[in-house]
């Protein structure tokens, strides 16, 4: 019975606590989210050995102890909780029993923030600008009161830089902060964009045709080379060449650089199917016929047998129903080993 109730003991504070690397436990009673104690163990996963024969040098440790503890704040900090500390301690006797020297890693969370304001500078107006930024204003609206996480700021970035890309298509962020409201839990983000040259739609270089021709993709061109560039016609002639259904897959993008006249290449790869719809339903064809004659070779066949006609016209329908299936057959493999 003494024996049970210390196991029960054990079991009790090791619940409060997940086993890390080496000599650390993590106290998991102040985290309440799943998938933020889900992050903060995948860290203190097992590793890889250090020291002799293994190419990697051991840290001392307490600064490993230091290190790992900023990184579990890190953690919490990319889940939204912005002030979020955590301390190392050596174990007690409170914390059940542990192997001397263990540290214990206590999170300190506090609140989350969400996200507030989001300011935007850098760009020059223009109608073209203005237009886009009402689109930027829909999207951020969308991100405001979120929690401010890692991955919440990032998407809110790219999103915004995608749309004034599609004016400045060399945009690029060169400054941002990120400033906390304590009273009100809230984040004011800055941004600076920087958005360099508008540009004009140039030369086009084409990847991956082969049976296909670049005047059948021209044809779906939705702007002309010289005109004002605009990333919103890109995406449009990115939809437009997928519902050819000619290709398995299609990529349109700008070049990394405006060329001294102002223009911006634009660049068209695409991965064909082995056969695209029309060839298919036209080789499909001798396919049809063969397997209707040995259909037709079939049925007269069995009009002959139960009309009492002659034994050699039987077996004449029965023979040419045959070859007509096999025909049918090897339509069918040429196919097969064709799309294969």
């Amino acid at each position: 019975m003494a024996a049970l109730v210390l196991l029960t003991i054990g079991a009790m504070a090791g619940a409060a606590t997940a086993r890390a690397h080496d000599n650390m436990y993590l106290n998991e009673k102040p985290i309440a989210d799943p998938a933020v104690l889900a992050a903060m163990r995948s860290y203190l996963a097992p590793r890889e050995p250090a020291g002799p024969g293994t190419g990697t040098a051991p840290s001392p440790p307490v600064e490993r102890a230091r290190a790992d503890c900023d990184k579990l704040a890190s953690v919490l900090r990319a889940f939204g909780y912005l002030e979020a500390k955590v301390t190392c301690r050596p174990a007690t006797a409170a914390d059940g029993s542990l192997p001397d020297g263990t540290i214990i890693a206590d999170p300190l969370p506090g609140e989350m923030f969400r996200v507030g304001i989001i300011d935007i500078s850098g760009v020059r107006s223009s109608p073209e600008v203005d237009a886009v930024a009402a689109i930027v204003g829909d999207r951020i609206a969308s991100y405001t009161g979120k929690p401010a996480t890692s991955e919440a700021l990032w998407a809110m970035e790219s999103d915004v830089l995608r749309h004034v890309r599609d004016i400045y298509p060399l945009a690029a962020v060169t400054q941002r902060a990120l400033r906390l409201d304590h009273a009100r839990r809230l984040t004011t983000v800055e941004m600076t964009i920087e958005g360099g040259s508008t540009a004009t739609f140039g030369d086009m270089t084409f990847s991956g045709l082969g049976r296909v021709s670049r005047d059948t993709i021209q044809k779906e061109l939705p702007f002309r080379i010289g005109q004002p560039y605009d990333g919103r016609l890109l995406s449009d002639f990115q939809r437009r060449l997928e519902a050819t259904h000619l290709f398995q897959s299609v990529r349109v993008v700008a070049a990394d650089h405006i060329e001294a006249d102002g223009s911006i290449g634009i660049f068209v790869v695409v991965k064909e199917f082995r056969e695209n719809v029309a060839e298919l339903r036209q080789d499909s064809t001798p396919l049809a016929l063969s397997l209707l004659a040995a259909l037709l070779a079939l049925s007269g066949r069995l009009v002959a047998r139960y009309a009492g006609m002659p034994r050699w016209l039987q077996r004449g329908l029965g023979v040419a129903s045959l070859a007509a299936l096999a025909v049918s057959v090897v339509f069918a493999a040429m196919r097969l080993m064709q799309l294969v």
